[in-house]
């Protein structure tokens, strides 16, 4: 799954919409294939900012972020630029990449969490 620049001009009060929504997030995560990878960036460090926290927050502690990501990835690891990260890196800015990739054992990890979940209501 890649998801790049979701936001058309970031100036404008109109466009301040945000595309990534729980339910969004939920619903890649939940399709996304054991191993399967998410790449995101921005051009906008505020949005890759709010973008990681998302998928944290909401990705029901499947995914885990590649390699322990703890900076921005300096390439995109795919090879092949979008039309506006091309724009964005000839005029020297930054682009804000991470990769986030679904665990094999998501569902035996989902499974014990709401086994004990359930357990612990009726401590």
């Amino acid at each position: 799954i890649f998801l790049q620049c979701p936001n058309p001009d970031f100036n404008k009060p109109e466009h301040r919409w945000r595309m990534l929504q729980r339910y969004l997030i939920e619903a890649v995560v939940d399709l996304l294939a054991p191993n399967g990878k998410i790449f995101l960036q921005s051009d906008v460090e505020a949005v890759a900012i709010r973008m990681k926290e998302q998928f944290l927050r909401y990705g029901k502690g499947k995914l885990d972020l590649e390699h322990g990501q703890s900076e921005w990835l300096e390439e995109n690891p795919f090879g092949v630029r979008s039309d506006w990260e091309k724009h964005v890196l000839e005029r020297g800015a930054p682009m804000y990449r991470m990769m986030f990739s679904k665990s094999s054992d998501a569902r035996e990890k989902m499974q014990l969490r709401e086994r004990n979940a359930k357990t612990n209501v009726f401590r």
